[in-house]
């Protein structure tokens, strides 16, 4: 399963290479401003194409497509573009997220940042990757040394609180990050680039390759009320760590919202 994944992440990446800078890409906004342009279309149906061709019939949970209804314990989760506003604009920090969902649980996962060409993968039990190289979190005991990343959803609810955390986190911290792609800023939690990742309104397609990918690679991720992720269940807050911050953190977070 997992080079399967990979192999249709990195032909989505492609596709999408050819797509970028590329004039007229945008084509229209959702609700709350968020864009959705032709590379995204075109990604999804590669995408949807490739796993539908190996595993016949599968359920598809998509950002591009409906979402399907009721419990969602097996199929696939898809991001065919993780960071379409940093696309649209020019901005090289966007990516590819599939994951594969077992029993209600991701059980293996990619992200794939082709403008930098950085295949992240995990299997659930079997340790997080980056270009076939392991990778861990970082050993930053103290917020106030850590450098943390934070991202908000587009809707007037997800903004309101996205600003009572960062008014409440970021003098407790040393830096404050904002990248616009949550498969870049979860990798960099797991490559220990930086030590923490707050992120409000988050849906289950920005997310859960790198849920599995911090797990896996030694950090925590939880929700607002400390409890594990899943992706049949919505998330307000998302609260991710190396693990050494996460009990002061997600108290910060809890005391915030």
């Amino acid at each position: 399963m997992r080079t399967l994944l990979e192999k249709t992440a990195k032909e989505a990446g492609k596709l999408l290479v050819s797509y970028f800078l590329r004039p007229g890409n945008h084509l229209k906004y959702k609700a709350h401003r968020e864009i959705v342009n032709v590379a995204d279309l075109a990604a999804d149906k590669l995408i949807t194409r490739r796993l539908r061709a190996k595993v016949r019939g599968a359920t598809i949970m998509s950002e591009e497509q409906k979402i399907p209804k009721g419990r969602f314990d097996t199929g696939f989760i898809v991001d065919p573009l993780d960071g379409t506003t940093n696309f649209t604009h020019g901005t090289p920090i966007w990516g590819v997220n599939i994951a594969r969902i077992d029993a209600g649980e991701t059980s293996a996962a990619v992200s794939f940042l082709p403008m930098t060409d950085d295949l992240f993968s995990v299997e659930r039990g079997k340790g997080a990757w980056r270009n076939g190289k392991r990778i861990r979190v970082s050993n930053t005991k103290k917020l106030s040394e850590s450098t943390l990343i934070f991202c908000h959803g587009y809707s007037p609810a997800n903004m309101r609180r996205g600003a009572k955390l960062y008014a409440a986190i970021h003098k407790k911290i040393r830096y404050c990050r904002m990248y616009g792609s949550a498969a870049f800023e979860l990798a960099m939690i797991a490559t220990g680039g930086a030590d923490a990742f707050i992120y409000s309104g988050a849906k289950p397609w920005d997310i859960a390759p790198g849920v599995l990918l911090v797990e896996e690679a030694g950090g925590i991720v939880t929700d607002e009320a400390g409890r594990a992720w899943m992706p049949g269940r919505a998330t307000r807050t998302l609260v991710v760590s190396n693990g050494h911050l996460h009990d002061d953190l997600l108290a910060l977070v809890q005391r915030s919202i």
